[in-house]
């Protein structure tokens, strides 16, 4: 029973993080009309269904970074 408690202590902030990096890509992504590398609904799919890894290559390869 101690185990599984650690276990959800350990997780809980990778999950936050991830959660968090998951909104702000998603906030990001919906206020863009121009994107690097692919197409708009590619990197939606991209950030939400290759969690961690997905909203953090969106934000540091996809967006352009015109100011829009």
């Amino acid at each position: 029973m101690e185990y599984g408690i650690k276990f959800y202590l350990a997780i809980i902030p990778i999950v936050l993080i991830n959660l968090g990096l998951v909104i702000w890509s998603v906030i990001d992504w919906s206020k863009r009309s121009k994107f690097k590398l692919i197409t708009k609904n590619v990197w939606l799919i991209i950030i939400l269904f290759i969690q961690f890894v997905g909203p953090i290559l969106y934000l540091l390869m996809g967006r352009d970074n015109d100011g829009d």
